[in-house]
C-alpha cells in the first residue's frame, strides 16, 4: 500500500508539473493579493500545520500580483509541505511578505535543518532529494521544482537562503494590476483537470 501511495504521489506531481509547463505559453491571468493567497493555503493545510506555530506577517495592503491564483496557492503549498515535513513538531514557521521595488517578496522560513550550501540550487531540480533526507522524509523530489516553475511562469524567481533559525525560501513576483493592451486582451486560459 505504501509503495502504491508513493507511486500515486509521483504520478500526480509529474502531471502537475506538466500542466504548469503547458500553461507557460498562455497562463491564466487574474489579480491576486498575496495575503489572501497565503490565508487560503493555510486554511487548506491547517491539518498538517497544526503541530507547528505559524507566524504570518503579510500586510493586506500590498499591491496585487498578476497570475493564476490556483498556481500561486500550489507554489506556496509546496514550500509549506516541506516545512511541516522537515521541521520538528512544535517548531515555528514564519511567512512574511513585503514590496521591494516592482516586486512582491514572499519568504517562508522554518526551524528545520539547514540545507548545505552545495545543495541550495540543486534542490529546485526535478527529482532531487537532499543527501540527509532521502531515507527519512517521504517525497517525490518534485515539490520544489513545481514551486520554481510556477514562479518562473509568472515572471518571478525563487531562491533559498540560510537564516539563523533554518532554511528560508524566497519568492519574488512582479507587482501591479493587469495592464491594458493587446498582450492582456485575451480570454483566461483554462485546463480541464
Amino acid at each position: 500500500d505504501e509503495e502504491a501511495d508513493r507511486l500515486d504521489a509521483l504520478i500526480q506531481d509529474s502531471l502537475d508539473l506538466a500542466r504548469i509547463q503547458a500553461r507557460q505559453e498562455n497562463p491564466r491571468v487574474e489579480e491576486c493579493t498575496i495575503d489572501s493567497v497565503v490565508s487560503g493555503v493555510l486554511d487548506k493545510m491547517k491539518r498538517y500545520l497544526a503541530r507547528h506555530t505559524i507566524i504570518v506577517s503579510v500586510p493586506d495592503d500590498l499591491p496585487v500580483v498578476r497570475g493564476d491564483r490556483f498556481l500561486f496557492e500550489q507554489m506556496i503549498g509546496q514550500i509549506l509541505d516541506n516545512a511541516w515535513k522537515y521541521a520538528a513538531a512544535g517548531s515555528r514557521v514564519w511567512i512574511a511578505g513585503w514590496q521591494e521595488n516592482a516586486e512582491i517578496i514572499l519568504t517562508i522560513r522554518n526551524e528545520g535543518p539547514q540545507i548545505p550550501e552545495e545543495e541550495r540550487t540543486a534542490i529546485f531540480d526535478r527529482f532531487y532529494r537532499g543527501e540527509r533526507s532521502r531515507a527519512s522524509v517521504e517525497g517525490t523530489g518534485l515539490g520544489l521544482a513545481i514551486a520554481k516553475t510556477i514562479a518562473e511562469v509568472h515572471g518571478g524567481r525563487v531562491w533559498l537562503q540560510a537564516a539563523e533559525e533554518g532554511p528560508e525560501f524566497c519568492f519574488a513576483l512582479p507587482a501591479g494590476p493587469i495592464g491594458k493592451g493587446p498582450e492582456n486582451d485575451r480570454e483566461p486560459y483554462y485546463i480541464a483537470d
